[in-house]
């Protein structure tokens, strides 16, 4: 391993990581937090930056429930993973038997249907859903979301292959053994998808972290089967996917922002009246100057810009946890590799002054710019 050093205030790890075809790789990752201000939009860094989140974080049982942060040290994300923690709220504060939440990433709209608590009940010939009580909140957690498990005879057991945590699933199997008459149903459902029967394993409703081991995200890890175990153990399957890294929902994940950019975010019904009248919040994140600046056992020095490829939107907490990532090569050689962050104001005065360094044929000083701010010199130059 490289030495590393943080220039930056931000919690950051390099480790070191291989790929499906055998090849090893760097990682370098940082997580930026903001303080929220909800009236204003206004997102402030937060005076105490905390921790990278180095094991998945679980709401209750670990592998019973939904996870409420997952690790930062992922390899890769070839996707924008987008998480919105919190709580679904009714209108105006009023008990409602169902409303939509929203939320619009960039030029991204995703919406919830939310219902109070209801029930499949067993008919003659089909299972029904009941009317829905009314509520004013509920939490965005998959377990209220289409899913669960099941323990059948003999100690058997029968999850959902999308979300074993939830409610509102019972296949066919279930229903011959359990005999139930009546299961509480699932109280979130994609808006274009409403649910129509009670053994489908559609997509669950939701803006949390997904689960590493439920579809389509486990498909992506791969086949570890008898040819895996005596031809590639302990390496990744050749059918690897870096897609099976990306941790939001299946829904919540875009294209990766580009640098020097923001992303537009106005969330609805995901605040209550009484801590906002409208009950709607607007704010842009912006993608922020951080890279690695690499010095390799040659000498030499190359810059990597590192991508936002996480947001995580934390309600409660008011806070937004931006996670940041690049990677590079083994054959690099890296000797050492340095974080280096370089704010909004200062981007400017920074290109200038590389503009000068340049320019300046008895200057032997150097000032690294990442890729991205080296674009910008080559357009100053066209401009001078």
């Amino acid at each position: 391993m490289e030495n590393f050093v943080n220039y930056s205030a931000f919690p950051a790890q390099l480790f070191e990581s291989i790929d499906q075809h055998d090849h090893g790789f760097s990682v370098l990752v940082t997580r930026v937090s903001y303080d929220l201000d909800i009236h204003s939009g206004q997102l402030t860094l937060c005076e105490d930056q905390g921790e990278l989140v180095e094991q998945d974080e679980y709401y209750d049982e670990p592998g019973r429930s939904s996870v409420r942060f997952e690790s930062d040290l992922a390899p890769y994300k070839p996707r924008l993973d987008v998480i919105i923690n919190g709580s679904a709220h009714a209108p105006e504060g009023k008990p409602a038997r169902h409303f939509t939440v929203g939320a619009r990433i960039g030029d991204f709209t995703r919406l919830l249907n939310v219902y109070g608590p209801r029930e499949w009940r067993k008919m003659v010939t089909s299972w029904q859903l009941s009317e829905a009580k009314a509520i004013t909140a509920l939490e965005l957690r998959y377990e209220h979301a289409q899913g669960g498990m099941f323990r059948l005879e003999h100690g058997d057991e029968i999850a959902s292959a999308t979300n074993s945590v939830g409610v509102g699933w019972l296949p066919a199997r279930a229903q011959k053994q359990l005999k139930l008459q009546r299961i509480a149903a699932p109280q979130f459902e994609l808006l274009p998808q409403p649910i129509k029967n009670i053994d489908d394993e559609t997509l669950p409703a939701g803006f949390g972290f997904y689960g590493r081991g439920w579809k389509p995200r486990i498909g992506f890890a791969g086949t570890y089967d008898e040819a895996w175990k005596q031809q590639r153990h302990p390496f990744l399957p050749q059918d690897f996917r870096f897609d099976y890294w990306c941790g939001a929902h299946p829904w919540m994940q875009f294209p990766l922002p580009k640098p020097l950019s923001h992303i537009p975010v106005t969330l609805k019904n995901l605040i209550s009246q009484q801590d906002k009248p409208g009950q709607e919040i607007s704010f842009s994140v912006p993608v922020e100057t951080l890279f690695a600046f690499v010095t390799t056992q040659l000498g030499a020095g190359v810059s990597y810009d590192l991508q936002l490829d996480t947001l995580v939107i934390n309600l409660p907490e008011r806070k937004v946890h931006c996670t940041y990532r690049t990677v590079f090569s083994e054959l690099l050689e890296a000797a050492v590799t340095e974080l280096r962050f370089i704010t909004a104001k200062e981007r400017k005065a920074i290109v200038q002054k590389a503009q000068q360094q340049i320019a300046d044929t008895n200057d032997d000083s150097f000032t690294p710019l990442p890729p991205s701010l080296v674009g910008l010199i080559s357009q100053e130059s066209g401009h001078g």
